[in-house]
């Protein structure tokens, strides 16, 4: 069995699997483009969160 993406909007839960998202984002390539630069962005900030220590003030 597929996993689900769950996409949570205002009014309504969107449950795709895997292959059906894989195959929107082929038929878009911006799109793709967008989220893959998109998910690099939220990887380097996990990272760097951390790598912090937890006392540590932001300046």
């Amino acid at each position: 069995m597929d996993s689900f993406v769950i996409i949570r909007l205002a009014r309504q839960i969107v449950a795709l699997t895997e292959s059906e998202v894989l195959q929107m984002l082929k038929a878009n390539p911006l799109i793709w483009l967008e989220g893959i630069k998109r998910g690099k962005g939220i990887n380097r900030y996990e990272k760097a969160q951390a790598r912090k220590p937890k006392g540590a003030v932001h300046e």
